[in-house]
């Protein structure tokens, strides 16, 4: 896959959540935009950081992102942070289960310390 559009290419302020500002942009086969949420990213996360809780009911990954950050932009992190099957990103996550996340203060900068591994892998 070639990538076609790199971070610093972007003409408009990106805010830190957004999958667009971490992950490089690419083009598929078709002529799709695309990410690649498998792009050589590992979450080393110091165990101080990481909080778990458990769903007492199915939810979205968007809806538990809204819930821990208010916003659905950060669904990709848990979905990568949690080591979801991609084919089952868009499954209700069942009731009883443990859900991965990094508390809202500390999530600015585990993002920025993913971006700048990407970029540094990218080279």
């Amino acid at each position: 896959m070639q990538t076609i559009l790199e971070n610093t290419d972007l003409d408009y302020n990106l805010s830190i959540d957004d999958i667009e500002s971490v992950f490089n942009v690419h083009k598929d086969k078709l002529n799709n935009y695309v990410f690649n949420l498998n792009e050589t990213t590992y979450f080393t996360i110091p165990e101080s950081l990481l909080k778990s809780v458990i769903l007492d009911h199915p939810l979205h990954w968007s809806a538990i992102s809204y819930r821990l950050y208010e916003t659905t932009r950060l669904a990709w992190f848990l979905i990568k942070l949690n080591n979801i099957d991609i084919t089952k990103i868009f499954t209700r996550v069942a009731p009883g289960t443990t859900v991965y996340y990094v508390d809202a203060d500390n999530i600015e900068l585990l993002l920025n310390n993913i971006k700048s591994q990407i970029a540094i892998d990218n080279k």
